[in-house]
């Protein structure tokens, strides 16, 4: 990561994005092993479930690299699944779900879906096109960290924080529109977003943390609705 125009009192506070999600894949795909899935197919993927306590989760195919082959082309999420002749609300989508799928382009999550775990949709290279529900509650902190062809983005009101490092490094990410509704933006959220040069932070956003925009290159007109926010150093 360039360092230009740090203090070098700043330096020690970056981490270093590039390694921890794998380290992190790891130990959570042998966590998950044993979990009970059903499984779909429809419009070419085989979409697999975690189904538990009247409710199901699409999550990842396999517990090893071999996921990078789970999903391809359009995502298109189903709104239910049918498990032993009763009909399962889809609800979220699980840690890592997608991680590492490089041949996925688009993706489209229904409405009722209310969380989007850690990672879920990180390294996706191709993903160029998101639809996020207006049911999302939770947008965790690495969800699409690092896809590099998402070029536009729309985060519904209903999310309350946009997670940490969870568009770093989408460098083709040109459009981008927070709802009013969304209440935090946290550290590194959107950074090295080299594409993007306009940015509206809504009145409802009271904290923004550390790095949530940092190295923006492109990032010429930033607009603050009218309203008092915690604006952390470095951001």
């Amino acid at each position: 990561m360039p360092a230009s125009g740090l203090r070098p009192t700043h330096k020690k506070t970056l981490i270093n994005h590039r390694f921890i999600p794998t380290i992190i894949v790891a130990s959570v795909f042998g966590a998950l092993a044993t979990l009970s899935f059903g499984q779909v197919v429809k419009d070419g993927n085989g979409y697999r479930f975690h189904v538990g306590n009247d409710r199901a989760e699409l999550t990842f195919y396999s517990c090893d690299s071999t996921n990078a082959d789970a999903y391809k082309g359009a995502l298109l999420v189903p709104q239910s699944i049918t498990e032993n002749g009763k009909t399962i609300p889809v609800k979220g989508v699980t840690s890592f779900a997608c991680v590492y799928c490089s041949e996925l382009n688009s993706v489209v999550l229904p409405e009722g879906i209310e969380h989007i775990g850690f990672g879920a949709f990180s390294d996706c290279p191709g993903l160029r096109e998101v639809s996020l529900p207006s049911t999302l509650k939770q947008l965790e902190d690495w969800s699409f960290y690092r896809d590099e062809s998402l070029e536009r983005l729309s985060v519904p009101s209903s999310a309350y924080r946009i997670g940490a490092c969870s568009f770093g490094f989408c460098t083709s990410l040109g459009e981008l529109e927070v709802e009013r509704g969304v209440r935090c933006i946290a550290p590194h959220a959107f950074y090295y977003c080299q594409a993007l040069s306009e940015v509206t932070i809504p009145w409802t956003v009271d904290e923004l943390g550390e790095y949530a925009f940092a190295y923006c290159s492109g990032l010429k007109q930033i607009t603050m609705e009218d309203a008092p926010i915690a604006i952390t150093e470095d951001v």
